[in-house]
Order: structure tokens, then sequence, then C-alpha cells
């Protein structure tokens, strides 16, 4: 049998591209890595080009492209009138402004996009897979289980906001969906922005501040006001209103509203009330399906509070987040999806290192270059470990880039945990202005000394997409990744998964009793995660970093 080779990309909001190989994922990788800007948007050329380069083949030799992110239709007028009746009156100015962006999406970006795509693979069969289906099929087809409730959430995708799934080894059946209108996405990001924050980028800001203060009364009365969960059309529902209107336009007046209040208290009520209002969606899809597998996807999935509330769920057995839920996923997901439309297949990820990696030899052409001294090592794993017990900060740069928004291991800024106020310092040589602690890499071993109720989310702790309540014995010799909330966001790590990253765990624990480490990303803030090289050294010199590993050589510096 022929190799069965297929390209996937987003063209849109974090654009990347992925190349599945007889269902294997060979590659993965999102623009704004490339490029140098953050949540790049726009056609992935250069993660395109990547990928064929470094897997030495030709456009010829793909077989299927398949293109996600874009509505290729226009939504149905009489569904937006309904819409108008049902809410607001103020809601008709809501559709003229977003039949005008369709329209623009519709025939400028997405018919300039799939001219592209025919230009560059005029051989290949072009394939369009809806927004929300390639969210689930990453879900689904990366979980490793033959059944599922997939459940996916975000702004908005191909006139939908949200949709629950029964997916059933290679078939995905949509059962509920909510409207792109009633979206969680935009409640929770025009609070973003109300908080002085970006919207589609500050959002785990928020997250981390509602660790700062309670919900109140009054605020968690005008957020019910804003989205609520339907039972009866088992969907969510937000009601326009003088100043909240779902959208990426966020009126002065719903600023306003929220000032009066501290920032740390809108947070929390922001966050209780997504929580408030997911759990009884998802505990309604319990009652009609029943106990279930679920997976999920979709840019709301980011929030990782959000995602230890539905594993706390009763009839939730196992739980796992796609690593890369938000829009930078659809490549991968869209390609899963028409491949299992041809061949089945159903993979457990064992880790997501798929990004572009970096030999030695053009690693040390980088280092001359920058005039760095540095030593080489055989097995630079120990001198690392014993580093990181003497209080140093370590950057590991090594093998093959993440996919995904989070740093696990290759591309990642270590620091021993013991220490409270590392929040402070180390988040202001970096330039970042977070509210929330440094995640930990954990050895897996180790992860029920560390964590409780871990049972069930172990897989999705393995990429970082969901926090867990910590143990007494965390929360005393780990303070440095123990939030307010007593909770933390761990990566949990093993010899199979990353060697050379567990070595360094594992050696650390050795000369110190702990078996968990800091784990950062790393890049400089507002910046994407580094890729190259030369990208490690400059964010090496302007984070006022101790030391780097990268490859087999270790550069040092004084702070």
């Amino acid at each position: 049998m022929r190799v069965l080779r297929i390209l996937g990309f987003n063209g849109n909001d974090d654009s990347g591209a992925a190349l599945l190989e007889d269902g294997k994922i060979k590659y993965a990788v999102n623009e704004e890595r490339l490029i140098r800007i953050k949540l790049y948007k726009g056609f992935p050329q250069k993660s395109i080009n990547l990928i064929l380069e470094e897997n030495r083949i030709k456009p010829n030799d793909i077989d299927k492209v398949v293109v996600t992110g874009y509505p290729s239709k226009y939504p149905s007028i009489k569904d937006y009138l309904k819409k108008l009746a049902a809410t607001s009156p103020l809601y008709y100015y809501y559709v003229a402004g977003r039949f005008k962006y369709m329209h623009h999406v519709i025939r400028v970006d997405f018919k300039e996009t799939m001219s592209k795509a025919r230009k560059l693979f005029p051989k290949s069969e072009i394939i369009n897979v809806d927004h929300h289906l390639a969210h689930a099929a990453s879900a689904h087809f990366t979980s490793g289980w033959e059944k599922n409730l997939i459940v996916t959430a975000d702004g908005w995708g191909d006139r939908l906001s949200n949709g629950a799934y029964i997916g059933n080894n290679t078939q995905i059946e949509r059962i509920h969906c909510s409207h792109e209108m009633d979206s969680l996405g935009y409640f929770y990001g025009r609070l973003t922005v109300a908080l002085g924050f970006k919207f589609h980028r500050h959002e785990g800001k928020v997250t981390g501040l509602a660790a700062y203060a309670k919900p109140t009364k009054r605020l968690m009365k005008i957020m019910k006001r804003m989205v609520y969960f339907d039972r009866k059309s088992m969907s969510f529902k937000s009601k326009i209103g003088k100043y909240y209107i779902p959208s990426s336009d966020v009126k002065s007046g719903f600023i306003r509203l929220f000032s009066s209040f501290k920032k740390e208290e809108v947070a929390a009520s922001a966050q209780a009330w997504l929580e408030t209002v997911f759990k009884e969606y998802m505990e309604a899809l319990i009652d009609e399906k029943g106990t279930s597998n679920v997976v999920l996807s979709g840019g709301v999935f980011g929030n990782v509070k959000l995602n230890q509330r539905v594993h706390e769920i009763k009839g939730v057995k196992n739980i796992f987040i796609h690593p890369h839920m938000g829009d930078g996923g659809l490549g991968i997901g869209g390609a899963l999806y028409v491949h299992n439309q041809e061949r089945p297949m159903n993979v457990s990820l064992k880790d997501v290192y798929l990004g572009p990696g970096y030999s030695n030899n053009g690693i040390k052409k980088e280092l001359d270059k920058s005039r760095l001294k540095y030593a080489y090592y055989k097995d630079p794993t120990g001198a690392a470990a014993d580093l990181l017990a003497k209080g140093q900060i370590v950057a590991r740069f090594d093998g093959r880039m993440e996919y995904g928004p989070r740093a696990l291991g290759n591309r990642t800024i270590m620091y021993q945990t013991t220490d409270k106020s590392v929040n402070d310092w180390l988040n202001k040589d970096l330039k970042r202005t977070e509210f929330m602690p440094f995640a930990p890499v954990v050895l897996s071993k180790y992860a029920k000394k560390c964590f409780n109720n871990i049972k069930g989310a172990e897989y999705a702790a393995k990429f970082m997409t969901i926090t867990f309540d910590c143990t007494e014995w965390m929360r005393k010799n780990c303070p440095g990744v123990v939030h307010l909330d007593n909770t933390a966001r761990p990566q949990l790590i093993d010899m199979k998964t990353n060697p050379g990253y567990f070595k360094i765990l594992d050696e650390y624990r050795k000369l110190t009793g702990i078996p968990a480490l800091i784990n950062t990303s790393y890049n400089m803030h507002e910046e994407p995660i580094v890729c190259s090289p030369y990208d490690a050294i400059r964010a090496f010199k302007l984070g006022h970093l101790n030391n780097l590993l990268i490859g087999n050589y270790i550069v040092s510096q004084k702070g």
C-alpha cells in the first residue's frame, strides 16, 4: 500500500501546518515561531515550506491538502432574524457588522487561501473541513480512546461557538451546538479586555488573577445576564444588552461597567461564572449520554482551571485536552479527520516534539557568532542538574520544538521550585507581567506524592493542560509552583517521553530529594517561544539568565 500523505493547515488565527504520513503525525509547526510574530494570522507559507524541506518531499508528493479555520458559506439570514427576535433590537447592529465581516472572510480571505493552496499543490485534492469538526477531530483522534464525548468551545468558528459530539472509532457525530453569538469564548474575552488585557492573548492572565480574590454576588449577577446555559436547547445563550455584544468589539460603556470593581474580583467572578455555566452543561451531557471519556478542544480549554473542574465532574471517567487546543491545532485536526475517512487510525500521543530540530554543528556556528563562552559535554544532563541544585537558572534548547502553546522541555527555562519569591524576580528579568506562578515539571512516578485526584487525567497532564490541587507535601516543599488557591499545572515526564529532560530532573531529585522543577516557556514577554539557536541565544542574553544548555553545549554568564 502506497504512503498516504495529508497536509493540513489553518491560515487564520495562529496559522500553521501539519503533515500526516499513513496516520502518523510527522511534523507540526505554527507560523508564529518562524516569523516571530505571536499568534500570527495569515497564510502559513513558512510552515508549509519547512514541512516540505524537512521531510524531503515535493508538493506533488502530497495526496490531500486540508484547509481549516475558514467559513466557506454565508450564514442563514433566517437564522440571524430568529436570534434578533429572541434577544434584543440591539442585535440588529451586530448582525449588520457581522455580515460585512463574513463577506470579507468568505469572498476575500477564504477565496485567496484556497487559490494559494491550489497553486502550491496543483495535483493534490484540496478539501475544506469545518472549524469545530477539526477541533473535535484533533481531540478524538489523538485521545487513544475509541469512544469519547467530545466538546469544543471557543470564540466562534464556522457560525458556531461550541459543539458536543460523540466520537466512535472513525465516526464523529454532532449532537448539540451553540450559535456563534452564544459564546463562552467571547464572554471571557470581553472581560479580558475590560480588565485592560488583550483579547485572544491574555485570557490566561485573567485566570491567574482570579486566585487573588473571591467572586462577588453583584458581579456574578451581572455576568449571569451575559451568558448562561439553557438546558432545554442544550446550548449556551447570550443576552445582548446596552453594552454587551458578544463580538470582537468592546464598548466603552462595558469597560466602565466594571471599572468600579477591583480587578481581582472581576477576574474571580468571570472564572467562577465560566466554571459554573460549563459545569451545568457537562453535567447535562453526562446525564444524557452516561459516564464517559471526555475530550476537549478549542480556545476556551486553554483555561486549565476549567479543565480541572470538568475532570472533577461525577461521570467523567478520563479526560484529555488536545495539546494545541486553540486554532493553531486546526491543521492537525482537519488532516486527522480526512485521514480517518480513508484509513482508520486513533493514536495516543507519545509526545508532541513535532517541530524543527537543530544539529550540534548548526548550534556551534551560532554560538561562535555570538562570541559567548561555552563548553562541550558528551552528556550535559548531570552538569545541568548540578547547576540547578546550586540555585542556578538553566534554559534548555534541545531536540525538536514542541507543538502547541506550552513549553514541554525542549524550549524551556528551568529553576528550583523551593524559592517562593521566584514569580516576582524571574518574571521581571524576562519582562513578563504574569499573575500565575510558574508551572512544574514532575517525574511521573511521583505524581501522587505531589497532586490530589490525578487519576484519569494523567494523559492530559503530560501536556500541561490541566491543574490539580496540591498535596500538603507539595505545598510545603515546592512553594514556587503552587498558586494561591493551592493548585498547580504540571507536566508529567518519564524516560520514554524525553530522555534528556527526564535525566536532568531525575539527577536533580537525587541531589535534592525534590522530584520537581520549574518549567516556564523559553521566550521574552509577548514573543513566541524560541525556535532556532539564534532565538535561544538572543533570549538568553536579554533575559539575564545564568546558564544555557543548548544541544551538547553549556553557556554560562553572570546574572
